[in-house]
């Protein structure tokens, strides 16, 4: 048997980003291909993956406001509470505060413009 590799991206790799997994997921893909697109050792590659995602996993592993509860509610009336809130929070004075940084979150990275991906 030849030398196999196995990946996990999004919550499978990063484990509790609640809310931040597609993210983490589709960030993660680019920066692994990225660095893989650019080294001839995958070790190496997997290394640098691993530098280059370190503190953006560390900023989208913190819990919403509400934590687990808030943001994945266990009953039908929670969820409904849940998005309506959600949809409101754009249009209340102080919205972004209670977002509790989802959106500095997000964009807690800046992704290298690899030669080999084209966007």
């Amino acid at each position: 048997m030849g030398d196999s590799r196995t990946v996990l991206l999004g919550d499978s790799a990063f484990g509790g980003s609640l809310g931040m997994g597609t993210s983490l997921a589709l960030v993660g893909a680019y920066v692994l291909a990225g660095e893989l697109s650019t080294m001839d050792a995958p070790r190496a590659a997997f290394a640098r993956y691993a530098d280059e995602m370190r503190d953006y996993v560390a900023a989208n592993r913190k819990r919403p406001p509400g934590g687990s509860r808030g943001f994945a509610p266990r009953t039908r009336n929670g969820i409904r509470l849940r998005n309506a809130v959600m949809r409101a929070i754009p249009h209340l004075p102080g919205g972004q505060r209670m977002l509790g940084g989802l959106q500095r979150s997000a964009n807690a990275i800046t992704l290298k413009p690899y030669p080999a991906l084209r966007l």
